[in-house]
């Protein structure tokens, strides 16, 4: 470029600058040679030659090292020759938003072709101006919107199943209490109040019953409430408060709102919904304790032994079972009582065998496994005495030979350690040892 050249470049290049562009490409459309200037170090400190003989070669390299990696392929293809005398020969003069790094981060720019002045002229101008601030505060204003519609939303939402909203300003604990009786209707407000901690503080301490009154006062504090705020939890639990004498099941709900500024307390009365469910757990608990008891006896079944027998073989299997004993019991004699005097007598002849396997051994849960026979698992204090409880209950078989009583024979096995594998085959031992009691 000559010397009057140059001064029609600097003129034109003011021409740019005058419309608030920080840097500018002024490009011969026919050489691609180009000069770059800037008004921003920010721009000066991305190291790009100053000046260059195929402008789009280099700057389509230069685009690799200084552009966002999301946004290169968007500059390559603004910055084609193709794309460029394109725009050039129709007049379009398009601009597209892109970011550069700059100190190691995304700096929005907005990169703008202009065309050559005057109708002959073989040069156009690539304008680029930092617009970062201006982008990123409509961003914050988007998200802003954004979040205080979804919190209004939620708000609403939750409106209609609380019997309470707290709205309270965090700065000056000032608070608005509203209420919403139906969907139609919607929030009202309830009251007003200048301390919330300590307005709702006091309701806590005359209305929720002792047990709840502790954890609810750790709960509302300003320590705990900025800790929530910096991990942006919602904080709920559930408590109980005196009405009539009686006590109420709430729950409390609490949410930072969407300006940062403020937080929401929702408080519902959630009674009939825990009864339910503790209604329900209790039908559940006691239905499975019948299919579990035995009907004539009222002693644990064949079912909860298999779960007994269960739980045993976990143990054994990782190694962690404690030391336990099984004794098995079997009623003499029944066919004959059956037959003799019918399935009535039999029946109490059950029983009355029942209460002696409980009475020889009171420490440990005992099964009915079949029509005649019981078990007993012996753990603890009833396991440490094992042998003395198995002789004292031989010993009174001895005597209800004597006195027509009832009569069982007996037989016991104790888990040893290292040997055993199945609880079926201590089982086993004592199912042999009674059969061998019941022959003596």
């Amino acid at each position: 470029m000559n010397s009057m050249e140059d001064k029609e470049i600097f003129v034109k290049i003011a021409e740019a600058l005058l419309v608030d562009y920080s840097s500018i490409y002024y490009v011969n459309a026919v050489t691609k040679r180009y000069k770059w200037y800037s008004i921003n170090s920010g721009f000066k400190s991305l190291g790009l030659e100053f000046e260059g003989d195929d402008f789009f070669k280099n700057v389509l390299r230069d685009a690799i090292k200084v552009v966002y990696p999301e946004d290169v392929q968007l500059i390559v293809d603004f910055l084609s020759e193709t794309n460029v005398m394109n725009n050039i020969r129709t007049g379009e003069m398009k601009s597209i938003l892109y970011r550069l790094i700059i100190d190691g981060k995304p700096v929005y720019h907005t990169m703008r072709l202009i065309k050559g002045i005057g109708e002959d002229s073989d040069y156009f101008i690539v304008g680029v101006l930092n617009v970062d601030e201006k982008i990123r505060k409509e961003q914050a204003a988007k998200e802003m919107e954004e979040k205080s519609l979804t919190y209004n939303q939620i708000a609403m939402a939750l409106a209609t199943r609380l019997d309470a909203v707290y709205y309270v300003d965090a700065n000056t604990l000032s608070y608005v209490e509203y209420t919403c009786s139906n969907e139609d209707s919607g929030m009202e407000i309830l009251a007003e109040g200048d301390d919330f901690f300590e307005e709702f503080g006091e309701e806590v301490r005359t209305k929720v019953v002792p047990e709840d009154r502790v954890f609810m006062t750790d709960s509302l504090s300003a320590e705990k409430l900025n800790s929530l705020r910096e991990t942006g939890d919602i904080q709920k639990f559930n408590f109980r408060i005196l009405k009539n004498g009686a006590p109420v099941y709430m729950s409390y709900r609490m949410v930072w709102a969407a300006d940062g500024r403020h937080f929401i307390v929702g408080i519902s009365n959630i009674d009939s919904q825990v009864r339910k469910e503790k209604d329900y757990v209790q039908a559940i608990r006691s239905a499975t304790e019948m299919a579990e008891r035995d009907g004539l006896t009222g002693v644990k079944n064949m079912t909860a032994y298999q779960k007994m027998e269960d739980l045993l073989q976990k143990g054994i299997n990782v190694g962690s079972q404690e030391p336990f004993a099984i004794v098995v019991c079997d009623v003499n004699g029944l066919k004959e009582v059956n037959d003799t005097f019918g399935h009535k007598t039999g029946d109490e002849y059950i029983r009355s065998a029942c209460d002696v396997v409980c009475g020889a051994f009171q420490h440990s849960p005992v099964f009915r496994i079949g029509g005649d026979e019981f078990c007993a698992v012996l753990r603890g204090s009833d396991y440490e005495k094992r042998e003395s409880l198995l002789d004292g209950l031989r010993a009174q078989m001895a005597k209800n030979i004597t006195s027509g009583d009832v009569v069982l024979a007996s037989g016991m096995s104790a888990f040893e350690v290292g040997q055993d594998k199945l609880v079926s085959q201590i089982f086993k031992r004592a199912d042999n040892m009674m059969y061998e009691n019941k022959r003596q």
